[in-house]
């Protein structure tokens, strides 16, 4: 007789004929799931189950959508591996969408009373890494009162939540935040070593009047392809010391592999500061590239021994779909040790198509030494333009045979554009026993198409200068056009045996490849220092190409068109300055001609093509008028000139550094139309 779980066993009497079989079946279970709030099945219900079998693989959930206002987190149990033998429900736990505020407030200061949830400033809490990982649940903010804030582990950086300083404890709006009024800092104590790293690309991250300070490494190391940081209002003071011993890692205060945006923020007294950047420079990351807005810079420095792309303030690496900008910055009284391939202010390697911008920016005072090369350098083969800027009072003192420069050194093979820009006494010094380099104060092209345009460089020094010392040097295949400039009371100090060949131009480097023209130019030698002669030269063949230019306190008889060039309309005699500063403020101060000078007017038109590069016309030079200013032996035909690069004379000149119009006809030379010479009649 078989027995069913229905069946009811008649009571009888056992007798040996009687046999009994029992068999079991597995019993099943309901699963339940019920997402609540959290979301919708494809049933279009909250609430979904099924029966299996117990001891079962566990199904997998069934697909469910989000809800638009709450986020699902997770079940209120583990889901098991095997269906249970009992029935199970499992209920959706989660956070608000919303966005999720952290109040903080320092350790001693909080509330009496307060839950430390961190929902209110009545509940505010002080623990910095826990807050940061609950404020991350969905998206979130940290909000912080005035106060220090040590933090005391490493945190992982998430996109979702944002930092934000500069409360005085009451506010319910990020906007009434003053982190001028109400300082926030969060403190490395000078022990910890980093406050945000990952490997993983990490996007949007934000920090909004915070105060970094005590970090004996990094602020922020997201070394992860396509990473993104930005900071507003946002100080960073004395981190970065101990960062050398972490060579290994490319150590920075700031690095981001991908994009780094700073507004208004401070970074002082800092090592290794601020870096785009990848070790493997052959493959950059598309989207890299940094942006500076109306940030300062003061006091930072790079030690020896740093590796990598090494700068005191800010070292920029693009890549070829993203252009970087530096606009209303200023980079003060940084320093740098020793490196091959360093700035004390500005190191950029740019292999961008687009092109990067320093706009309205003042490098003033910083110092480098060893083999740094110079003050500001560009590498790569981009193009960069300097617009209105200023160089001010960089020095440098050299250790070794790397050509040094106390301001600017162009190693880019793309193009350089300095323009409305100051160079202002800058200085190379040398001790006596080194002879091996070639020492300038102002400006070196080594490679690529450098322009300086409606420029003042004046006053600026080698001292002690050994090996052909010059205020600017021109070599290798670099093709430096100098076109509506004032070079005045520049000093170069030769010794031993420099002695006797100091001049405004070093060529000693100049092969056949090497340009340079001056147009418009006034070149004036008042300095105490006397420079012996405009070119140094090794070769007559590499002489410059020079027109419509004034040379005061300089013998310009020896002066002789290279094959191909030309030297026409060059003068010599006083040339009588005017300083004019334009009332904006948005241009450094310039050196321009005065209206009463006989040169005032001897200057000629020159254009800028739609390849950027700058040109003048010149009806001498048969049925190739059009000259291009950068490469002299380079001239095209009216036809090619206007199909091809936009040209034709009636087309409106370059304009002065002041952005005035400048006349077709008797252009003035310098940077600044001059003003009206006047006259008086009296009648008698």
């Amino acid at each position: 007789m078989l027995v069913s779980p229905e069946t009811t066993l008649p009571a009888q009497s056992l007798t040996d004929d009687t046999i009994l079989v029992a068999k079991f079946n597995v019993p099943s279970a309901t699963i339940t799931f019920e997402l609540g709030k959290y979301g919708t099945f494809e049933n279009s219900t909250s609430t979904t189950n099924f029966t299996k079998t117990a001891g079962s693989v566990f199904p997998s959930v069934p697909a469910f959508t989000e809800s638009g206002d709450w986020h699902f987190e997770a079940w209120n149990a583990d889901l098991p591996a095997l269906v249970p033998w009992t029935n199970a429900t499992y209920k959706a736990t989660g956070v608000s969408k919303a966005l999720r505020i952290m109040h903080m407030v320092p350790a001693d200061e909080v509330p009496a009373g307060s839950n430390r949830t961190g929902d209110s400033w009545e509940n505010a809490r002080s623990d910095v890494v826990a807050a940061y990982i609950d404020a991350g649940r969905y998206r979130g903010e940290l909000w912080f009162k005035e106060g220090v804030y040590p933090t005391p582990g490493t945190m992982l950086p998430r996109s979702n939540v944002a930092l934000r300083g500069g409360f005085a404890g009451n506010e319910t709006s990020a906007d009434a935040a003053d982190p001028v009024a109400h300082p926030t800092a969060l403190d490395g104590a000078n022990s910890q070593t980093v406050l945000f790293t990952t490997t993983a690309p990490v996007t949007n991250l934000v920090a909004t009047g915070l105060e970094f300070k005590g970090f004996t490494c990094s602020v922020f190391w997201l070394n992860g392809d396509y990473s993104s940081l930005s900071l507003r209002n946002c100080v960073v003071q004395g981190c970065g010391a101990k960062c050398a011993q972490y060579a290994s890692i490319s150590p920075r205060v700031i690095l981001v592999v991908g994009h780094l945006d700073m507004t208004d923020c401070v970074v002082t007294n800092c090592g290794y500061t601020l870096c785009v950047w990848r070790g493997d420079t052959t493959t950059p990351v598309p989207g890299m590239t940094n942006i500076f807005r109306r940030c300062f810079f003061e006091n930072n420095y790079g030690p020896d021994s740093s590796g990598g792309s090494i700068c005191a303030s800010s070292s920029i690496y693009s890549s070829s779909t993203e252009p970087f900008l530096i606009e209303n910055c200023t980079v003060r009284n940084s320093a740098i040790g020793h490196h091959s391939s360093a700035g004390a202010a500005f190191l950029n390697t740019y292999k961008a198509t687009t092109t990067g911008r320093v706009v309205e920016t003042v490098f003033d005072g910083n110092y480098q030494q060893g083999n740094c090369q110079a003050s500001v350098l560009v590498n790569g083969k981009g193009t960069v333009v300097f617009d209105r800027c200023s160089i001010m009072n960089q020095k440098t003192t050299p250790s070794s045979n790397n050509n040094q420069c106390g301001g600017v050194r162009v190693d880019s093979t793309g193009r350089t554009y300095f323009r409305d820009c100051l160079f202002r006494g800058n200085l190379c010094t040398q001790p006596v026993s080194w002879k091996a380099g070639q020492s300038v104060s102002a400006f070196a092209a080594n490679k690529g198409y450098v322009s300086i345009e409606n420029c003042t460089i004046e006053e600026n020094e080698v001292s002690s200068g050994m090996d052909y010392p010059a205020t600017f040097r021109v070599s290798s295949d670099a093709h430096l056009a100098i076109v509506h400039c004032t070079i005045a009371g520049n000093q170069v100090s030769g010794s031993g045996s420099a002695a006797g060949y100091e001049a405004e131009f070093n060529l000693m480097l100049a092969n056949a490849a090497t340009r340079l023209s001056l147009v418009n130019t006034l070149v004036q030698s008042t300095a105490k220092n006397s420079l012996n002669s405009i070119f140094t030269l090794s070769l007559a063949a590499f002489m410059p190409s020079v027109a419509n230019c004034v040379f005061d306190g300089f013998d310009a008889s020896t002066l002789a068109a290279p094959p191909g060039g030309y030297v026409t309309k060059v003068y010599t005699g006083a040339i009588k300055l005017d300083m004019n500063r334009r009332t904006d403020g948005t241009t450094p101060l310039m050196h321009g001609i005065k209206g009463s000078s006989i040169f005032a007017l001897i200057g000629r038109p020159v254009w800028r093509g739609t390849d950027g590069r700058l040109y003048f016309y010149d009806a001498t030079n048969g049925d190739k008028p059009w000259r291009a200013v950068e490469d002299w032996s380079v001239a095209y035909t009216e036809a090619v000139g206007a199909s091809t690069y936009g040209l034709s004379t009636a087309n409106t000149p370059i304009a002065d550094a002041f952005g005035a119009a400048r006349k077709k006809s008797h252009s003035a030379p310098g940077p600044i139309n001059p003003t009206s010479a006047g006259m008086t009649i009296i009648l008698r």
